[in-house]
């Protein structure tokens, strides 16, 4: 019997528990790393006299590094093994964030924050691959879901201390605080997180790996019993946990990379520069940083509210509609005027829902894809996702320099999520219509 095999007909236990834990706090550097950037963004730009247009680069330059992180480091994981290249991709972002503390120019912040980028870039898609491959079939996606709340989490208790360094002690010292927190958890990951079961058994090196293998399926077998009330549990939810073994030639990694770049725009341009089109539209400076707040906080709700639909419904229909209420929420900051507490509560909205959708489609990728390329189709996913994140920031930077206003910037916000709706919805169709082949042919859930 596999690991895989191992793992699905026990309940969740101690091993899973441990390796969520440890992967939200991965998460959680995602969202330190964005948080520190958009608050220094605010007395940076003013320090140094930057303009709209440089502003928006610099803020984009960290999403470039995420590009090359995803697209060329995180497909590694498939070679190397989830746990190694974690290790150094956490190793990587703690260095960056350090080195961001000591910049002395913009350029100079540039490549500290492109250094970051790369190895916040390939730690999402691997943490993502990680959890989803040591949990049950049955719980993979709710695990995932889970995995997300640390995104936010981290941008919760980096933009409330973020307030505190900055006022205090200057806009670097978010940065060093970043950097510390990070390595901490390069620390816990190198003490306590295994590599993943499904590696284990695909592995090409298979008779190198033996030893961790045998350690982990004694692990298994001694600390979490076999429980047939497990078995009942997953072939009631197979449908939703099981993959369709798409390949990455197939039409569904297109569409799933389109969905990827729309909903990555639509986030970053909302997470970076939130503050600034907040302060533009005539709300002070402490608002405009607590409204970023209650993104934050909204996203870690959201996370936890996409964990809880999946034990009912799909990830697909759970997607879609956290998705529509993103889009509902940017039409309605367009319109607002003058209302700190809509805003507030606007900003939870459109967090929750954003977030919530932008951790899923890592979800949506382990459904589509098989074992063997799943790094690989995560890593492209997210590395086009980038793309969005790049162009997003720097496309509103251009927009605030010709003199639009916050209001039709929102507005416009909600085509790319529009486009992702769609991108998403064609997907879980070519998901469904792909499983009774697989029922067909007598495949076994991946």
């Amino acid at each position: 019997m596999s690991l895989r095999e191992e793992i699905d007909i026990r309940p969740v236990g101690r091993l899973q528990v441990v390796v969520l834990v440890l992967c939200i706090l991965c998460s959680a550097v995602e969202g330190i790393d964005i948080i520190a950037m958009s608050i220094a963004a605010v007395p940076l730009s003013s320090e140094w006299q930057l303009s709209g247009a440089t502003t928006g680069l610099l803020l984009s330059t960290g999403s470039v590094g995420m590009l090359l992180g995803a697209v060329l480091v995180a497909p590694s994981a498939d070679r190397y093994g989830r746990r190694n290249l974690q290790l150094f991709c956490i190793a990587l972002a703690g260095l960056g964030m350090v080195l961001s503390g000591v910049t002395s120019s913009s350029e100079f912040l540039m490549a500290t924050r492109f250094l970051t980028g790369i190895g916040v870039g390939a730690v999402i898609p691997i943490q993502a691959l990680i959890v989803g491959e040591f949990f049950p079939l049955h719980r993979r996606a709710t695990a995932i879901g889970l995995c997300v709340v640390g995104t936010p989490a981290g941008s919760a208790i980096g933009g409330a201390a973020g307030e505190y360094l900055i006022t205090h002690l200057g806009w670097r010292s978010i940065f060093f605080a970043g950097g510390a927190a990070t390595l901490m958890v390069l620390i816990a990951l190198f003490l306590l997180l295994p590599e993943t079961p499904d590696f284990l058994d695909s592995s090409r090196k298979r008779r190198q790996h033996q030893p961790s293998r045998e350690r982990l399926e004694r692990f298994v077998r001694t600390t979490e019993p076999f429980d047939p009330s497990t078995m009942l549990r997953v072939s009631s939810n197979r449908e939703h946990g099981r993959s369709a073994d798409l390949s990455l030639k197939s039409i569904a990694m297109v569409i799933l990379a389109i969905a990827f770049v729309m909903i990555n725009g639509a986030y970053y341009m909302a997470n970076l520069w939130l503050p600034q089109l907040l302060v533009l539209s005539g709300i002070g400076d402490g608002e405009s940083v607590r409204a970023i707040t209650f993104f934050s906080i909204g996203g870690a709700v959201g996370a936890l509210l996409f964990s809880a639909l999946t034990t009912r419904y799909s990830a697909f229909a759970s997607c879609l509609g956290l998705l529509a209420g993103g889009i509902a929420a940017f039409i309605a900051l367009s319109m607002v005027t003058a209302s700190v507490a809509t805003i507030y509560a606007l900003s939870f909205v459109l967090g929750m829902c954003m977030l919530a959708v932008l951790g899923s489609l890592s979800v949506l990728a382990l459904l589509l894809f098989r074992t063997e390329v799943r790094a690989s189709a995560v890593g492209i996913g997210g590395g086009a996702g980038r793309i969005g994140a790049i162009l997003s920031p720097l496309g509103v930077g251009l927009l605030v320099d010709a003199g639009w206003s916050s209001y039709s910037i929102f507005r416009l916000a909600s085509v790319p999520a529009i486009v992702a709706f769609i991108c998403i919805f064609a997907a879980g169709v070519l998901r469904s219509r792909k499983m009774p082949e697989r029922r067909t042919k007598g495949s076994e859930p991946a």
